[in-house]
């Protein structure tokens, strides 16, 4: 929740924290419905949908979903990296 909130603060979607709180949730438990890879597509269609709803900038919202989606893909990495390096077996 906090990253939505400043990553969209940051990208010029200068919203109260009550915003982000009401609109982000409905948009998290969309993208675990198994539809899409890692919620891509869904996640930015519904931010774009509920921020329209508001008066936001629909590129902006775009880009604040897809670089939300970055961030969180660059914050997974060191996972893979331990989850590679160890041994598996059958």
């Amino acid at each position: 929740m906090t990253a939505f909130y400043l990553l969209g603060r940051g990208m010029g979607l200068a919203y109260p924290l009550s915003i982000y709180l009401v609109l982000v949730p409905p948009v998290v438990l969309l993208t675990i419905l198994p539809v899409s890879l890692a919620g891509w597509g869904i996640r930015e269609g519904a931010l774009v949908g509920f921020f329209l709803l508001i008066g936001a900038d629909k590129a902006k919202v775009v880009s604040f979903s897809l670089l939300y989606g970055l961030t969180a893909l660059v914050a997974s990495l060191p996972g893979l990296f331990i989850y590679l390096r160890q041994k598996h077996s059958l």
